[in-house]
């Protein structure tokens, strides 16, 4: 009977987005697919607006970007006609993350700048303003908008949001704490998470990348390493990474790249594979993936790839890490040109954003190729090079270890190694070394 057809269209979209919330899967879009249909015959709103919600979730969730956003719009409009705040409220969350993954987070921010406003005049703020604050700061951290993410963090976390949404909020305070060198405040802000939500745990996949670069910032190789491995033994063998893994791909292959004398085999590998496909819309997952092809080939035109690749994304930090990483590849190939035009852009990048351990590898690597004036030793009447030069003498290193450093030949280190012992009046490296240390030369 058409009656129980109309109520079975209602239960199966609602079965459907209870399944994409728990497991999104084959079951959900079946059953989305089908309670659409029977909307669509009975002209029901209420149903065809969660059954065109889910599908549309079903496509972020795997990294699909065709017909996204129809369903996102049309499920809103079904909403509308409905009543149903709820889930056009929902539908606007979803189409701003979705503004974010592929390269809009400027459109994002504006999307869900206008939700917050619908759910404070409807009276939904308390019950959907953290959600929607979560997204639009994950487009502002994007966008290098730091500031304004951490304010818009405070105001929600001031209404005492849900546990999954504390936590997630938590989670972006410490990503940008990371970013800016912080790592204590980082470090804080997931021991609040653990303190604040018992759903923290449930937020692994997001946790980790941050977790892996908080240890990295902090030089702790072998923090990072085992992070790394707790993270693969975490992914059952038949999970299927959304497209929010690509970060914890990026942070893995980010990890085994600072260690990669000493393991094999590549455990970031497994995390890629489980990747959506890169060429299938989410510019995110594509930049990630990039940057992984980057590290791994160490090549300039690898680096060129993924620096366009974060650059079509709109992220400004990972633009600026890939433009520091290129530049670093550029001077081992003595491509100093190449070298100077992509820190000078890092650097501007960096600095605006006050992300000070990106903005510091910038300046020691530039000073390094001798693209940076470094600060004169007057007193022993040393040029800057010269300085740089007895800094890395002082390390014990060797001729040929500081002209690969310093991206030059052995025959010009041993020319300035020579003049340095002129200068300062001494025989011997180990001389020069004592020296140097005596009178403070080597301190950053």
């Amino acid at each position: 009977p058409e009656g129980n057809d109309a109520l079975r269209s209602r239960m199966l979209s609602g079965l459907a987005f209870t399944e994409f919330v728990g497991a999104p899967g084959v079951e959900a879009q079946q059953h989305a697919t089908e309670a659409l249909t029977l909307a669509e015959r009975f002209g029901d709103d209420q149903a065809l607006a969660e059954a065109q919600l889910v599908l549309a979730g079903l496509r972020i969730h795997s990294g699909r970007s065709d017909g996204m956003r129809d369903l996102l719009q049309q499920a809103q409009r079904s909403a509308e006609a409905a009543g149903d705040q709820h889930t056009y409220l929902t539908s606007l969350q979803w189409e701003g993350m979705a503004l974010t993954q592929s390269g809009q987070p400027e459109e994002a921010v504006r999307l869900l700048e206008r939700a917050e406003r619908l759910a404070l005049q409807w009276g939904r703020m308390r019950a959907r303003g953290s959600m929607l604050a979560a997204n639009r700061a994950i487009a502002l951290v994007m966008l290098g908008r730091w500031d304004e993410a951490e304010d818009l963090i405070d105001l929600a976390l001031a209404d005492a949001p849900p546990a999954w949404y504390d936590a997630t909020l938590r989670l972006t305070l410490a990503d940008i704490a990371v970013r800016r060198g912080d790592y204590d405040r980082a470090a804080d802000h997931f021991a609040q998470m653990r303190v604040q939500s018992e759903v923290a745990s449930e937020l692994w996949r997001q946790c980790m990348p941050v977790q892996m670069m908080l240890a990295l910032g902090r030089g702790d190789l072998a923090a990072a390493d085992a992070l790394l491995a707790d993270a693969a033994a975490a992914m059952p063998a038949d999970f299927e990474i959304d497209a929010t893994g690509a970060r914890l791909y990026l942070a893995a292959a980010r990890v085994e790249h600072a260690a990669r004398d000493r393991r094999q085999p590549r455990r970031s590998e497994e995390f890629r594979r489980r990747l959506p496909d890169p060429e299938a819309g989410w510019l995110d997952v594509a930049a990630a993936v990039r940057t992984g092809d980057a590290l791994a080939a160490g090549t300039v035109s690898a680096w060129d790839t993924a620096e366009q690749a974060w650059r079509d994304c709109g992220d400004v930090y990972e633009l600026a890490m890939s433009l520091a990483d290129g530049a670093a590849v550029a001077l081992g190939s003595n491509n100093k040109s190449g070298a100077r035009r992509r820190l000078d852009e890092a650097r501007e990048l960096a600095t605006r954003l006050g992300a000070a351990p990106l903005l510091e590898e910038i300046d020691r690597l530039a000073e390094r190729a001798g693209l940076r004036d470094a600060a004169p030793a007057q007193a022993h009447g040393l040029t800057a090079r010269e300085v740089v030069v007895l800094k890395t003498l002082a390390r014990g290193l060797s001729n040929a270890e500081i002209a690969r450093e310093l991206f030059v030949s052995s025959n010009t280190v041993a020319t300035h190694v020579a003049r340095i012992l002129r200068k300062l009046g001494v025989t011997t490296r180990t001389e020069a070394a004592a020296v140097a240390h005596r009178t403070g030369l080597t301190s950053d």
